[in-house]
Order: structure tokens, then sequence, then C-alpha cells
């Protein structure tokens, strides 16, 4: 009876309901390739990592939803036919592999004016697992104004942030134009953010994505999103 109620009111509410509708301001970037190379690395004793792209991008997504911030999934093949334009940012969750011609559009993205995010531990290994090259003078390096020096866990060398340990993976970012704008107390850089063409590339230096899968971290949702929005 009830779903039927529903069902009526929909129907009687519609245009109401469809002025309503907002546009995705996020993209959720969703990447077969990344989430076959995490799977690839669920040996003996990390077999949770299959399920590390999932838990970041319910991360990122809970982070939104939380913001009412509208957002919606887009894959590679939706970026290759066109659609990147259609948000104002794009979120890269746990991206740890990226291809050559992924990074090749998301160039072209930033270039026209779009923001792009992209968090720990992204761009460690190609789309056929081999280390990404993200030296100065790689498309990676001309793309976010910085180079990866190193993958590691906080738990090895604590970094802590807004005055929280972070417990995950932490991408050590080594800016060769980029701008550092948050640092962990190590004092290595935390964020950093490169203006490119008309749009801006930003690098997080750990698993904000990731760390929020379970609910209760009101803080780092905050910070999420306002590195996301700018």
């Amino acid at each position: 009876i009830r779903a039927g109620r529903i069902a009526q009111a929909a129907e009687r509410l519609r245009e109401e309901l469809w002025a309503a509708h907002k546009e995705p301001l996020v993209g959720i970037l969703l990447n077969w390739d990344s989430d076959a190379i995490w799977a690839a690395t669920s040996v003996r004793g990390r077999d949770h990592f299959r399920h590390y792209p999932m838990q970041a991008r319910v991360g990122a997504s809970r982070a939104l939803i939380n913001g009412n911030i509208p957002f919606e999934y887009v894959t590679v093949e939706d970026l290759a036919a066109g659609l990147a334009p259609r948000y104002k940012v794009i979120y890269l969750p746990a991206q740890l592999a990226l291809s050559a011609p992924l990074i090749e559009l998301l160039d072209a993205y930033v270039k026209q004016g779009g923001r792009l995010v992209l968090d720990s531990p992204g761009g460690w290994y190609t789309e056929s697992g081999r280390v990404l090259d993200t030296g100065e003078g790689s498309a990676f390096e001309r793309l976010f104004g910085a180079e990866l020096a190193d993958f590691q866990y906080s738990n090895n060398v604590p970094r802590w942030l807004d005055g929280r340990r972070l417990s995950g993976f932490i991408t050590e970012i080594q800016p060769t134009r980029a701008k550092v704008t948050a640092r962990f107390q190590t004092g290595e850089a935390a964020v950093t953010e490169y203006r490119y063409g008309k749009g801006t590339a930003v690098l997080l230096g750990w698993d904000a994505s990731f760390a929020l899968f379970t609910p209760g971290s009101g803080q780092m949702e905050e910070r999420l999103r306002n590195h996301i929005l700018g």
C-alpha cells in the first residue's frame, strides 16, 4: 500500500521533482584498469586490496552526499566520449593505475578549465602493472606539477593532519611547479595545487577517500569537500 502511495505521489509531483533535479558538480572516476591492478595486488595477507577501490568510492560518495554536493560516477569510456566538460570537478579516488590515454584525457580536461583531484595511492602503476613514470618531464608531472617520490603507510612514519593521526597510504609528493597548500606535521607536502591551462590539478598525499569508508569522520569529510571544490 505504501509503495503504491509513493508511486502516486511521484507521478503527481513529477514536474516538481524534475525541476528540483541537480546537475552533477563532481564526477567520481570508475576505472576498471585500476580496479584490476588492485585485484592483482590482493595476494595472501592483502586480500582486502580487492575491495579497496570500491571502499574508496564509497568514502568519496559519503563526503559528497553529506555535503549535499551532486555527483555521479563517470568511466574512462565516458571521458573518451567527451563527457568530461560536464563536470566542474573530476575526482580520482584510489586510482592505483593510470594509463597514458587516461592521463591524456585528463590533461585536456584541466587545460580547458576543469579541476582534477587525485588522492593516495593514486598514480603508482600503469594499466599493465608497471611503475608509472611521474618524473620531471613526464605526462603526469606536466599535468600535476609534481613528482611522486614514494608510497608508504603512515604507520611506518606517522603523519598527522588537522590534529588527526593518519593510518593509511601516504604519497610522498615532490612539487616541481605546484604550490603546496597544506603540509603534514613532518613538513612534507600534504596537498599541492597546480594551475595548468585554464584549470587546476590537485594532489592529496593521504588516502582521503578510503579513510572515509567508515562513517563518523565529519572533519575529514569537510576537508575533502573543500579540496574537491576548491
